[in-house]
């Protein structure tokens, strides 16, 4: 492969595309700076298709093999592509298989059929016997090293490396404990925060590790997706339960990296239970998500309760059907009338047959935006 061809397709790529470069709008967002295109993402729903034993791809099994130069010159060509559906761009490859990756370090198997979930667990007693993993030779570890090195040694800097999915202390003490995690803090309540006490080690390390490794110049200058914490899993329990078990360990990651971002999975009382007590949150979320387990946090109140404070707000939204280009205005809005906002939406109800009419939506609001920040 002539690897400086396709880095001058990439160039040439956002060059074309502008208004899918979502690389610059993280970073307008993160100034607070007014950005010429909005760089939203429009998708839909998945077509429901009779998933059998074999339906499993090679490509998605051989993420859990031994990585070499030629799914490296797969993935770099990938980034050539232009925009699907208008949709952001961005160059820069990924590590790991997904919210999985982490928990494979504890010895859970992650299972190809369910996207690498964990389909095994240890106990409490094993985590508190083992303590943190050797992190840099168990795991995915070893794979995801050794690609890093792939990558720096073959490919220029421009082209970025991301971290893998690295979740947050509960919801990677969820992956690794099993359903058990929500007894626990009941039943074991000391030796339980002696377990998040190992896994906050664990994701710190974890965190060092990979920086050290692929290097601050090969890194976003996007700090949401650097100090990042997901909290998927406090949407199952109570604000009580998270203001006395998970906080501290947030606190203390907050600590140790100066700001964090928060990934929210909708939940109204992960937003506010974050927001009010981790004082240098950066980012999180808000918008309408139909079958949210624990709710959905209003994008207006979200704004209210971020006020004046530099804080950006990933709007994630289900466009409710017939009422489209309703919540695609009122978001184009609100991003015209606050820099610091990104914007994600998804049509559940559209399918394949629906994707013309999600470009021309799609090149419709782009318009509308470039219109509003005219004015």
């Amino acid at each position: 492969m002539d690897v400086e061809k396709v880095i001058k397709a990439i160039d040439r790529n956002f060059e074309e595309h502008p208004e899918s470069d979502i690389c610059s709008a993280e970073l307008h967002a993160q100034a607070g700076r007014q950005r010429p295109h909005a760089a939203f993402y429009l998708g839909r729903g998945q077509d429901i298709r009779k998933y059998t034993e074999n339906a499993i791809d090679s490509g998605r099994a051989k993420q859990l093999e031994e990585y070499d130069i030629v799914r490296l010159h797969e993935e770099l060509s990938a980034m050539a592509n232009p925009p699907s559906f208008l949709n952001p761009i961005r160059a820069s490859f990924g590590l790991g298989v997904g919210p999985g990756t982490l928990a494979a370090s504890f010895g859970c198997h992650l299972d190809p059929e369910t996207s690498y979930c964990p389909s095994t667990h240890i106990t409490l007693d094993e985590l508190l016997e083992k303590g943190v993993p050797d992190i840099e030779n168990s795991g995915l570890f070893p794979i995801m090293l050794e690609k890093i090195g792939l990558i720096r040694n073959n490919v220029p800097a421009s082209v970025k490396i991301g971290f893998p999915d690295m979740q947050g202390p509960f919801n990677i003490a969820h992956m690794v404990l099993g359903n058990d995690v929500f007894l626990y803090p009941i039943d074991r309540a000391e030796d339980f925060s002696r377990g998040m006490e190992i896994i906050t080690d664990f994701f710190l390390e974890a965190h060092r590790i990979l920086f050290a490794h692929i290097g601050k110049e090969r890194l976003t200058e996007y700090k949401p997706h650097l100090y990042h914490i997901a909290e998927c899993s406090v949407n199952l329990i109570s604000g009580e339960m998270y203001r006395e078990y998970v906080l501290p360990h947030d606190l203390r990651i907050m600590d140790e990296w100066g700001c964090v971002g928060i990934h929210t999975c909708s939940g109204p009382h992960v937003f506010y239970g974050t927001i009010r007590n981790l004082p240098e949150i950066i980012a999180t979320e808000a918008g309408y998500i139909g079958c949210a387990i624990a709710g959905w946090t209003d994008v207006d109140a979200a704004i209210r309760e971020i006020g004046k404070r530099p804080i950006i707000l990933n709007i994630g939204q289900e466009l409710p059907e017939g009422r489209e280009e309703e919540f695609l205005r009122k978001d184009m809005e609100r991003l015209a009338a606050n820099p610091r906002i990104l914007l994600g939406h998804t049509g559940m109800h559209w399918k394949k047959k629906d994707e013309f009419l999600m470009i021309e939506l799609h090149r419709k609001m782009n318009d509308y935006y470039r219109e509003l920040i005219k004015r």
